[in-house]
């Protein structure tokens, strides 16, 4: 299966595979989709990258 380096396809492939998780809190489960989908438009990336060098953010997906 590949991915659209397209927003609003990694966006959709994120929440269809992550989208309902539980992580005990649902801004887990909303990191965790937007974290996977920069990952599928940016693969190999760092996640400080990612993360357009917000500190938060960062330690947020660590």
């Amino acid at each position: 299966m590949s991915i659209s380096t397209g927003f609003g396809m990694a966006q959709q492939w994120a929440q269809t595979h992550f989208g309902h998780v539980h992580l005990g809190d649902v801004c887990r489960t909303r990191r965790v989709v937007t974290l996977a989908a920069d990952c599928a438009r940016q693969p190999g990336a760092s996640i400080p990258h990612l993360s357009q060098g917000q500190a938060y953010a960062s330690k947020a997906a660590y």
